[in-house]
């Protein structure tokens, strides 16, 4: 099947907002891949494209670059990352306290800051371009229980170095704008000025938490670098952590995946891949169910790119897990 879509952007504007609707229905993404696909092809994508989303997550207002490859995604299918929010809203309860580390424009803080009512959000963002969007999108939803903080996560306090950082496919092949890392992707990799840096566990004190029960990281690499700095609010409170875990990823940093398995498991945490559902889920009704399944892993079975959940030990039973 074939679309063919018009140029003004009332038209593309009605179509995804169709296309986030039928996104439930099973085998819907390749429509909808169409659709967007044929949108990148008839236009130029080296411009900064503001919309809001007005729908985002049922209710809620999300501002998004749609020529950017992260904001195209969740204009036209809502989400960016199905899997590991459906396992966040399993995860948190009213009055849980979250960090959402490398939050971006805000798609993880808000989803999880409307779960939350009685909790608390605190989101990291050290890139500024990113960190603006993500206080506008915090702003727009008029949230009182989040803090967003224009830093990054490390094992120290310092200032440090920021690298643009590619993320597209072959139709948006271009760098995410406000997407950057502590460490050089390639040599490649431009600079976009310098950063604070800071540890949880100091950001965890300065704002006297008294729990931690849920952290998200999604830092280009840099992620067993901020859990070396959360490490007594790991002991302390046992938080789950929804982790980004690659090994090109992690060779940015000079260390290995398993070496991040390690730290956790000395800390008491197993690991469990964050995926889909069986097939036969696939086509279930509840399209929750679909998405933020559950499998136990070890460390020399992980795929060269995964998001895990690492939870403590006897916590998380993973056939009941999504059910």
């Amino acid at each position: 099947m074939r679309l063919r879509l018009l140029h003004p952007m009332s038209v593309v504007s009605k179509i995804a907002k169709f296309s986030r609707k039928i996104r439930r229905i099973p085998g819907s993404r390749i429509l909808i891949e169409q659709a967007r696909h044929k949108y990148a092809a008839r236009h130029a994508l080296n411009q900064f494209a503001p919309r809001v989303i007005e729908n985002f997550d049922g209710d809620l207002l999300f501002g998004v670059d749609i020529n950017s490859p992260l904001g195209s995604w969740i204009y036209w299918h809502g989400y960016h990352g199905t899997d590991e929010l459906m396992v966040i809203d399993r995860l948190v309860h009213q009055d849980s306290v979250v960090f959402d580390i490398g939050a971006s424009i805000g798609q993880f803080t808000l989803f999880m800051a409307k779960r939350v009512p009685q909790g608390h959000v605190i989101s990291l963002e050290p890139a500024n371009t990113a960190y603006q969007q993500l206080i506008e999108n915090v702003q727009r939803n008029d949230f009182t229980n989040v803090t967003a903080l224009p830093v990054g996560a490390a094992a120290l306090n310092l200032e440090a170095e920021l690298y643009d950082t590619f993320f597209g496919d072959d139709i948006f092949g271009v760098s995410e704008r406000g997407t950057a890392s502590m460490y050089k992707g390639n040599e490649n990799a431009q600079s976009v000025g310098t950063a604070s840096f800071r540890s949880i566990d100091d950001i965890a004190t300065e704002l006297n938490l008294k729990q931690v029960d849920l952290i998200k990281l999604d830092i280009e690499g840099a992620e067993l670098e901020a859990l070396k700095g959360a490490e007594q609010t790991l002991r302390t409170y046992q938080p789950h952590l929804v982790v980004e875990v690659g090994a090109e990823l992690c060779a940015r940093a000079q260390i290995k995946p398993s070496d991040l398995f390690q730290f956790l498991e000395e800390l008491n945490y197993e690991a469990f891949l964050i995926k889909h559902g069986a097939f036969i889920q696939s086509f279930s009704v509840n399209w929750k169910k679909r998405f933020g399944h559950l499998k136990r892993i070890k460390k020399s079975d992980l795929p060269s790119f995964a998001n895990i959940l690492f939870s403590p030990k006897g916590q998380i039973n993973p056939e009941k897990f999504g059910h």
